[in-house]
């Protein structure tokens, strides 16, 4: 029992939390009503601008980081070096102006489901309706402060999920330490002569 101990003892020594960085995005407000947004729809897919790179992060789902984006100070966004549509305010289905993701004529930018490459979809942001405008609830971990929920004057703590990730990450990672983990415990019933 005293091997196992150790095992496990040096496994939790070798494992490394997870980090989940805070991240800052933008704010963006409409010239032509009172709406105020950060999150930038597109077809199927949530978004934020980072503040600090001018990226697009991918928020619906785990977030991700599209890393061959950027966002000019014109809106434009430059996938790959080329220009591939605007952030801008359009009328939803509902009737709210809300921020989406265009091609510039007018289409909603779609993302490749495996590669998250942008393309031109053959859908206008009327044709959606309940479109989220409020990043709160799509960001994995926002900045202290950002997304703070009270209920009444009571503050909620927001405490984020602990992850660890062992030398590596995926199936095989963890299968490996399992089988080295079963290997040891075999060790232990196998008799010296």
């Amino acid at each position: 029992m005293r091997n196992v101990l150790v095992v496990v003892g040096l496994m939790m020594l070798a494992t490394t939390p997870m980090s989940h960085a805070q991240v800052a995005w933008d704010l963006f407000e409409d010239g032509q009503s009172t709406s105020v947004c950060d999150v930038v729809n597109a077809a199927g897919n949530e978004l934020v601008v980072l503040s600090s790179t001018q990226q697009l992060m991918l928020v619906s789902g785990t977030d991700t980081i599209l890393s061959d984006t950027f966002v000019d100070a014109d809106n434009t966004v430059i996938f790959e070096g080329q220009a591939a549509g605007s952030i801008e305010f359009a009328m939803d289905a509902d009737g709210f102006r809300t921020l989406w993701w265009m091609s510039f004529d007018g289409f909603v930018v779609e993302l490749d489901g495996l590669s998250l490459e942008p393309f031109v979809s053959d859908v206008v942001p009327q044709d959606f309706a309940g479109v989220p405008c409020d990043a709160c609830e799509f960001v994995d971990n926002p900045p202290a402060g950002v997304c703070d929920d009270s209920l009444d004057g009571d503050v909620v703590i927001d405490i984020p999920p602990f992850s660890v990730d062992i030398c590596g990450t995926g199936v095989a990672s963890n299968a490996f330490l399992a089988m080295s983990f079963c290997g040891f415990l075999g060790l232990r019933s196998v008799r010296r002569p």
